[in-house]
């Protein structure tokens, strides 16, 4: 055995009886370039780096260290190498027995690190060998030439670097040569994602493996959507809005998530046209209206002639006239002069450019006349137009006239041609029945009875001075006409009729007013327009309803017939005095009982 072999063989035997009873190890040294490795501890206590004369570190220590790269470096790995204990200077450290090597973990998700390039505080547990630690520093890549872009990259198409706004948030991703770098990790940046249409110029500093600044070089940008708005097609009345609301448009364009809120629609003219727009403007969506290039296209607008057939209302300062044998034809032109006017609501319509008025072929609703000087219902033909559509009808009337003259209280009239209702001071009473005792009649312009049919015979009763009175008409349609039953013995005559020969007077008595009075008689004429009542002869002696009846006198009568059979109707109430003008009640008449209702 050789003196070296030996020296060998007796320092690994004390080294062996030391651990046994030590068990303290040493680093027996550090190496690194680039870079320092200093403040090595454990626990307290400073640990030195010199060879065997190294501090002794005992098994199982933490041992700390502060790893400093050089300025344009990084640290790329750190290592720990397990080697037995010789002497240093007279065996080879790491021969024969080699000892595994230790990855010490570079923490490099932390920024405090990663601010001094992967340099910091660093740890490892004392093994049972000596020590050997190695620390690789690497220089920097520069971030000068970095593409950025967003999202992600194909490797083959251009980098892009320009998205169209889809509502999602897009990130920018930074590419050294075939490296895409790790935000935080590799790099820092003053901007990094944007979800709405702009655009960013991020600066970026490198850090850990890179180093360098690249500032206002590429710009990211986020374009406009397009976005096409059309407004529906709409069909309205004349007067009426169009429908509003994001309901009447159709988009297209929209992205995943965004929806219109609200629109503006604007019809073109309000007027009566088949060939109006509406426009749609000043849309906005749940993500932002900006975020897209919007296009409005119009959609056609229909508006149709309103029907004012059964709205338009009709007043007149005068809708009647009494007859007086001149022309009554009220103006119909609508001025603030004209007699009618036509409304639609409050709003006053226009001759020509709303309506039109006219009588022509409107005749008179009894005489079929134009000529408006004859008592009738004369109608004027509104025809809507413009904006307008539709017709209405509207009556004017010019009344007839009844003369009450002298004193009488009691008067008959007859007309066959109008339905008629009497003014308020006037009352007209009709036949409602009979029987062979007694005739009723009825009030006809009193509440529920106030129109009489035309071709009824009726009485009336006015208590005034002398005076000309003119019957309202009535339609022939009109549904308040009362119905009056046709009695054979209550006859009317024309006013192209005069009885000259009282019709059957062998079989029947004919009572005529004379003086308030009914009287019988037998020869005679009758006015035109007056009334005379035939009774089925011997059947009554007196009518019923005698003295509250007003038929009309004869003309060139010599004496009514009662007088020349001295027959004078004398009525006197219950208690017995005599009463001229009787109302409605019980009376004795000539020794009988008798009932005026």
């Amino acid at each position: 055995m050789t003196m070296k072999k030996t020296m060998r063989f007796l320092f690994l035997l004390v080294g062996l009886l030391m651990a046994t009873v030590v068990k303290a190890y040493k680093i027996e040294e550090i190496n690194h370039s680039h870079g320092s490795i200093t403040a090595i501890k454990y626990g307290t206590t400073d640990v030195t780096v010199i060879g065997v004369n190294g501090t002794d570190i005992p098994f199982g220590q933490t041992v700390t260290m502060t790893v400093t790269p050089d300025a344009g470096y990084y640290l790329s790995s750190l290592v720990y190498e397990e080697v037995t204990p010789l002497d240093i200077a007279l065996a080879p450290r790491r021969a024969p027995d080699i000892k595994p090597i230790h990855n010490i973990t570079i923490p490099t998700n932390i920024s405090t690190y990663l601010e001094a390039h992967f340099g910091g505080s660093y740890s490892f547990v004392m093994p049972e060998n000596n020590v050997i630690i190695t620390a690789t520093f690497v220089e920097c890549t520069s971030i000068i030439s970095a593409n950025l872009y967003w999202d992600s990259w194909d490797g083959t198409s251009a980098l892009p670097q320009s998205k169209v706004y889809d509502g999602t948030a897009h990130t920018m991703k930074v590419r050294v040569g075939d490296t895409e770098l790790t935000k935080d990790r590799h790099y820092t940046t003053t901007a990094y994602t944007l979800t709405n249409v702009d655009n960013i110029t991020p600066t970026i500093t490198g850090i850990g493996e890179y180093n360098g600044s690249i500032s206002g070089t590429t710009t990211l940008s986020i374009t406009q959507q397009p976005l096409t708005i059309t407004a529906n097609s709409q069909t309205i009345s004349y007067g009426s809005s169009i429908q509003t609301g994001v309901s009447q448009v159709t988009t297209e364009g929209l992205v995943t998530g965004d929806a219109l809120t609200s629109i503006t629609l604007t019809p073109s003219t309000p007027q009566v046209t088949d060939a109006g727009t509406i426009t749609p403007s000043a849309a906005t969506t749940t993500k932002g209206i900006s975020n897209y290039a919007v296009t409005y296209n119009t959609g056609a607008l229909t508006i149709q002639a309103y029907d004012l057939s059964g709205i338009a209302t009709v007043t007149f300062t005068q809708d009647y006239y009494n007859y007086d044998g001149s022309l009554h034809q009220p103006s119909i032109d609508n001025t603030d002069g004209s007699n009618m006017k036509v409304y639609y609501g409050e709003t006053r319509l226009t001759q020509g450019s709303d309506f039109t008025a006219s009588y022509t072929e409107t005749n008179g609703v009894y005489t079929n006349g134009t000529n408006y000087t004859q008592p009738d219902i004369y109608t004027i033909d509104i025809t809507f137009t413009g904006n307008y559509t539709g017709s209405k009808k509207v009556n004017y009337q010019i009344r007839p006239k009844i003369t009450m003259s002298g004193n009488n209280v009691w008067y008959t009239y007859y007309n066959p041609t109008y339905n008629m209702k009497m003014p308020d001071e006037v009352k007209a009473y009709t036949i409602s029945g009979n029987t062979q005792t007694q005739i009723s009649l009825s009030p006809n312009n009193e509440s529920g009875h106030g129109y009489i049919k035309a071709a009824t015979p009726m009485l009336l009763y006015y208590t005034g001075a002398s005076t000309d009175i003119y019957p309202e008409l009535v339609k022939t349609d009109d549904s308040h006409l009362s119905t009056i039953s046709s009695y054979t013995h209550y006859h009317g005559l024309s006013d192209a009729t005069v009885v000259t020969s009282l019709p059957e007077y062998n079989t029947k008595d004919i009572w005529i007013l004379v003086n308030n009075q009914f009287v019988r008689t037998d020869n005679g004429s009758i006015p035109a327009n007056r009334c005379y009542l035939a009774l089925v002869k011997n059947s009554i002696t007196v009518p019923h309803f005698a003295p509250a009846i007003n038929f009309g006198g004869l003309t060139g009568i010599d004496e009514p017939r009662d007088k020349k059979e001295n027959v004078e109707l004398k009525i006197y109430n219950l208690n017995g005095q005599r009463v001229q003008n009787p109302t409605k009640g019980l009376y004795i008449v000539n020794g009988k009982k008798i009932i005026i209702k």
